[in-house]
């Protein structure tokens, strides 16, 4: 847009705004870095963020979204292998010898549960339906996620499912007494991710590598 002497606070400051001009621009800029090699992700954040800027072009800019989705077809996304559940158990393990129960059980309900580590840290015991919590014969756990990342392309209420009994026994038996408005997990999400760095590398000084104390996970 340089190029062409254009600037894009002056496309979204005009009154009316012209929603077809800007999704025009940002296709050509979308090509422009398709061309180049540079990464899909700048071009869906521009996106984004111009429909932040402005919300009232959040569903005027197809345009611009066909582009996107047409790279996607072009070079498809590759997605991250799944956590065997040998490592699981292994992990569970460590974090059970080290005191660390909170910790194993909010992994294993993230793994369990297919769970983006927001929706876990969002989550209050009263969101979490264990066995003991439902009616007789239910063996599974229920966790209502709070905002859904694609609460605005699917249902807005969404839970998620665990089902493996060994995992439904252990995450009950960690938060089976926690009061209704307690979070499940307490602290910063740093802390937790602190935690599993030091839990998979063992052999590694904890303090010296991950700075989190036993104390303070003990607190969580």
């Amino acid at each position: 847009m340089a190029e062409h002497d254009i600037k894009r606070s002056d496309l979204l400051a005009r009154k009316p705004i012209d929603a077809e001009e800007i999704s025009g621009w940002l296709s050509r800029y979308g090509r422009d870095l398709y061309a180049s090699g540079r990464s899909y992700g700048i071009f869906s954040e521009t996106i984004n963020g111009v429909a932040m800027l402005r919300p009232i072009l959040k569903k005027q800019i197809g345009g611009a979204w066909d582009v996107a989705f047409a790279w996607k077809l072009d070079e498809p996304h590759e997605h991250h292998p799944a956590l065997p559940m040998s490592f699981l158990l292994a992990f569970l393990s460590v974090s059970l010898i080290w005191g660390w129960p909170v910790v194993g059980a909010i992994i294993a309900l993230m793994w369990g549960g297919i769970l983006r580590v927001g929706e876990v840290l969002q989550a209050r015991r009263s969101d979490l339906v264990l066995p003991l919590d439902a009616a007789p014969g239910v063996n599974y756990i229920l966790l209502r996620i709070r905002e859904p990342k694609t609460r605005g392309r699917h249902a807005r209420h969404q839970a998620a499912r665990v089902d493996p009994q060994d995992l439904v026994r252990f995450i009950t038996m960690v938060f089976k007494d926690y009061t209704a408005d307690r979070f499940l997990w307490n602290m910063s999400a740093s802390t937790l991710r602190k935690s599993f760095c030091s839990s998979v590398k063992p052999q590694a000084s904890l303090h010296e590598n991950c700075q989190v104390s036993d104390h303070t996970i003990l607190q969580a």
